[in-house]
C-alpha cells in the first residue's frame, strides 16, 4: 500500500468484491429455488464482510478508498432477507427480529461497525466511528 500501484490494487479489489456482491445480490433475487437464493445471498455478504475487514488493516492513504467501497457495499445492499420466510414471520408477530432476518442493509451495516470496532488505532477508530454514524444517517 505504500506506492501509488499498491494502493490502486488495494482499492480496485474492493471495488471488485463490492460489484461482485452487487451482482450476486441480484442473482439471488431472481432465483427462485429458497436454497439457492440464500446460499447467493450468504456469498454476497461474506464478499461484503471482506471489504469491511479490510478497514482495521489497511495503511492509512488507503483509508478513503477502503471506506468509500465499504459504504458503497452497505448502500448498494438489497439482497433477499438471510433466513428469510418462516423466522421473520415468527419474528414479526413476536415484535422483533430473530437473528438472521434483519434487512440486508442492516445486517451489513452491523458487520461494518464489527469491523470498525476492530481498528486498533485510537484516533483512526474514532474517525472511523464518525464516518460510521454519518453513513447510518444517510440510510
Amino acid at each position: 500500500g505504500a506506492t501509488s500501484a499498491g494502493r490502486a490494487a488495494v482499492a480496485a479489489a474492493a471495488r471488485a468484491f463490492v460489484e461482485r456482491a452487487a451482482r450476486l445480490d441480484t442473482q439471488s433475487l431472481k432465483t427462485a429455488n429458497e436454497t439457492e437464493r440464500h446460499e447467493t445471498a450468504a456469498a454476497a455478504r461474506t464478499l461484503r464482510r471482506l471489504v469491511f475487514s479490510l478497514l482495521p488493516l489497511v495503511d492509512h492513504s488507503l483509508v478513503p478508498e477502503v471506506q468509500s467501497a465499504a459504504e458503497k457495499a452497505v448502500l448498494s445492499c438489497d439482497g433477499d432477507v438471510v433466513g428469510g420466510g418462516e423466522k421473520k414471520a415468527y419474528a414479526a408477530r413476536r415484535g422483533g427480529t430473530e437473528p438472521g432476518t434483519e434487512p440486508p442493509r442492516l445486517a451489513a451495516y452491523a458487520d461494518l461497525v464489527r469491523s470498525v470496532m476492530a481498528i486498533g488505532d485510537v484516533a483512526r477508530k474514532g474517525a472511523a466511528t464518525q464516518w460510521a454514524l454519518r453513513l447510518r444517517a444517510r440510510m
